[in-house]
């Protein structure tokens, strides 16, 4: 077969893919009401830490049948209001309690909590430096990591500054601000830095 016969069949398998997986338009939470959130505060996050606890007491019997549709986005748990009414006449009361860690190791390092910088170094000829964040652990309930920073002919550390993307979203819990210090191979001089940090991680 020629390269274009292959291009082709591949073209077809992942448009006859899609089609079969895709079944049904993704709800929104566009319109929800959120429902009564809490936090459980830790010192220490543990291995496969559940993010957090939906509670739903019962205080009289519920048809066979019911069904209540939760939403979940950014650690945001939210409903229909029509639901929730529907949920309170039938005496079911819901509620959340996020997890929360003051310390969170990284045990997947150097995967789970990677990405890159790209600062502004007095000690680089174009006053540019780019490249690799490693983060052996976060603190203050996931907003602070400690970075171990790798860039041409350079290592440093530095602290780096994140979000919560339960109150900013997802997209912001990704970049960061950090500071930190870059030292030099070949000569190269060292350098305080405050850089943009981007994590691959999800708090």
């Amino acid at each position: 077969m020629n390269p274009e016969r292959i291009a082709a069949c591949l073209a077809i398998i992942v448009v006859a893919a899609t089609l079969f997986f895709v079944t049904s338009t993704p709800r929104t939470v566009a319109g929800n009401v959120t429902i009564p959130t809490s936090s459980s505060f830790h010192l220490v996050g543990e291995r496969d830490q559940a993010a957090g606890t939906l509670r739903l007491r019962f205080d009289q019997s519920v048809p066979a049948g019911t069904v209540l549709d939760v939403d979940v986005r950014d650690d945001v748990l939210s409903e229909r209001p029509e639901q929730r009414e529907a949920r309170a006449k039938a005496g079911i009361s819901a509620s959340y309690s996020r997890n929360r860690d003051f310390l969170d190791p990284n045990r997947d390092f150097p995967f789970g909590d990677f990405g890159t910088f790209a600062a502004y170094d007095p000690g680089a000829d174009d006053h540019f430096t780019a490249g690799i964040r490693l983060s052996p652990f976060r603190v203050l309930y996931g907003t602070t990591a400690a970075d171990a920073l790798i860039a041409p002919h350079r290592l440093g550390l530095g602290l780096s500054f994140y979000a919560p993307p339960d109150l900013f979203g997802h997209v912001f819990s990704h970049w960061g601000l950090g500071v930190g210090r870059l030292w030099g191979f070949d000569d190269r001089p060292e350098a305080n830095i405050i850089y943009l940090s981007f994590s691959t991680a999800t708090y």
